[in-house]
């Protein structure tokens, strides 16, 4: 039964791993989070790069953060991308928090055929900390994708900061809760990074 256990505990990790290897051979140039942007070394006459154009307003955004941290909140929609730690994988996200502190997630992947599962939307709640910092907590189902099955449900703890009102950053940890009771903790970690869906 451990072995059994042991075996259904790196299922998940072991399903990720794939994907991210299918999906590093399709995503040639697909921009990892983390990545260190650099300029070109050259003349100050040369043209900046989309890089350092990127590094620039990242700078700037951090730099327009507001004096007061308590006037930070995350409540409306976002896209960005999250990236695995233990992975060369990267991936799109939508993320929308909820005044009453409720959030619902989808992304990018959460279906493949090539391995045979389904992830369900990721539902959740979050939290203020101290100033522009906040935690969530949420959940997805893992299901297999003929039968509708439960594989496991994978539970994200994340920190996350709002340097200023249109961006977010943070780290998270992942841990799978299997149907027999089995539970794996800090089976993987990440990083994300979203910008905010601007009103009409």
């Amino acid at each position: 039964m451990k072995k059994i256990r042991m075996i259904s505990g790196v299922l998940i990790i072991a399903i990720v791993a794939a994907t991210a290897a299918a999906q590093a051979q399709r995503r040639t140039g697909f921009k990892v989070f983390g990545q260190t942007n650099t300029a070109v070394e050259g003349s100050k006459s040369s043209a900046p790069t989309k890089e350092s154009a990127e590094a620039d307003r990242n700078k700037q955004e951090a730099s327009a953060a507001s004096e007061s941290d308590t006037d930070a909140d995350p409540t409306g929609s976002w896209l960005g991308t999250v990236s695995y730690n233990e992975f060369d994988y990267s991936f799109r996200v939508l993320t929308t928090f909820n005044r009453e502190g409720t959030m619902i997630s989808a992304a990018e992947g959460d279906i493949s055929s090539d391995f045979n599962y389904a992830n369900s939307a990721q539902h959740g709640a979050w939290s203020p900390r101290h100033g522009n910092r906040f935690a969530f907590t949420y959940l997805l189902l893992v299901s297999d994708l003929q039968t509708g099955v439960l594989i496991a449900t994978i539970r994200i703890r994340a920190r996350m900061q709002q340097p200023n009102p249109n961006l977010i950053r943070g780290t998270f940890e992942q841990d799978e809760i299997y149907p027999d009771g089995a539970v794996f903790i800090n089976t993987a970690t990440g990083t994300f990074e979203s910008r905010k869906i601007p009103r009409p």
